[in-house]
């Protein structure tokens, strides 16, 4: 970090920030990132997760801004800078296409998500929508409404499903990562958490050298190859090793904590 410079600290949230055995943060992670805050670094959360499906318990972090889904939403100081979501007819085409390939997916919107309206076959699925039901998402419309627009999806398949016929489908609106176990994350072409983070840095005229990023999952590639400063977390996809600077504990483990420490920051 440049002397006399402040910092700008970019986190995942699932696996990074917030346990996903407990699906809470550590009290040790919101000191740390207090105290962070204090010494006048800037805070942000770089997720694949839309805005609407970000925990109350992490906004209470009160961060600078979010870049959500993927690169395709920016807000800065509750100020929306930038937005992506398909367009309808395109929508409701890729719904019929999921249906068709016989394949199962969270929807992801601005304002909710959506499911099957029946149990899906795919413990996955059901696993977000416990946890999403829970901060009141995904209970009011279903995928075979198709009466909503939305900005990504996060999809699973079997030998059951079509899924290289959906892949191709999709291909022309989205880019596809692999999330291991069968699922796989859709997110519009172009966006990444890199882009984003290009974005706010350019926006806010952020300095290279004073960025560090915080991850632990495929997702977070992308970034990791881009950023000055990189930490893992103690849990994380093989991927990222070759991009991180450290490796911290895990969440449970005071991993952020930790890791904050460990680059001076706090």
């Amino acid at each position: 970090m440049e002397y006399g410079k402040t910092a700008a600290l970019f986190f995942d949230i699932d696996g990074t920030l917030v346990s996903e055995k407990t699906r809470t943060i550590p009290d040790s992670t919101r000191q740390a990132i207090a105290a962070a805050r204090k010494n006048g670094h800037r805070i942000f959360i770089n997720s694949g997760r839309t805005f609407c499906e970000i925990d109350p318990s992490v906004k209470a972090l009160s961060p600078d801004g979010y870049l959500c889904a993927c690169g395709s939403c920016i807000i800065y100081k509750d100020k929306l800078l930038l937005q992506k979501i398909l367009p309808f007819e395109k929508g409701i085409h890729y719904i019929d296409e999921m249906l068709s390939c016989r394949i199962d997916a969270m929807i992801e919107g601005v304002d909710d998500v959506y499911f099957p309206r029946s149990t899906s076959r795919f413990s996955i699925l059901e696993r977000e929508r416990l946890y999403l039901n829970s901060i009141g998402l995904g209970k009011k419309t279903y995928i075979e409404d198709k009466n909503f627009k939305y900005c990504k999806l996060y999809f699973a398949a079997d030998s059951k499903s079509s899924k290289e016929k959906f892949k191709e489908a999709v291909s022309e609106d989205f880019d596809i990562i692999d999330r291991r176990n069968n699922a796989y994350e859709c997110i519009p072409k172009g966006y990444s958490k890199a882009t984003a983070l290009d974005f706010i840095c350019s926006y806010l005229s952020l300095k290279p050298n004073n960025i560090y990023v915080f991850g632990d999952s495929v997702n977070d590639l992308d970034v990791f190859q881009h950023a000055a400063h990189t930490i893992a977390m103690g849990e994380h996809a093989d991927v990222l090793e070759p991009y991180t600077e450290y490796i911290t504990d895990t969440v449970e483990n005071d991993g952020i904590y930790k890791a904050i420490k460990h680059c001076g920051l706090i």
